[in-house]
């Protein structure tokens, strides 16, 4: 099997308004949320693709600034990577 198959690249991904806030959304800086974005989405993607095809709901952290605070200290985010039938889901670790 091919590392990168295009199923599980083609599903629709979800994220909880709680990840946006923390790992997404950046009031002070906006021109950021695209990288920040960016950043969250390659992060659940090489999650899912160490993880296997097999795997479900998968933990992983991603470090990230956070969206209010000292830009040049990243914060450990626990984030919960779940595969439904027809989409992913990025929740926080701490509400799954």
């Amino acid at each position: 099997m091919p590392l990168f198959d295009k199923m599980p690249s083609l599903m629709p991904v979800v994220i909880t308004q709680d990840v946006w806030q923390c790992a997404v959304d950046f009031p002070d800086e906006p021109e950021q949320m695209e990288e920040r974005l960016s950043n969250l989405l390659l992060s659940a993607l090489l999650t899912l693709r160490t993880a296997g095809p097999a795997r479900e709901k998968i933990i992983f952290t991603m470090y990230c600034q956070p969206p209010r605070a000292d830009i040049k200290a990243p914060v450990s985010l626990p984030l919960y990577l779940t595969r439904a039938s027809h989409h992913f889901l990025i929740s926080l670790a701490s509400q799954a």
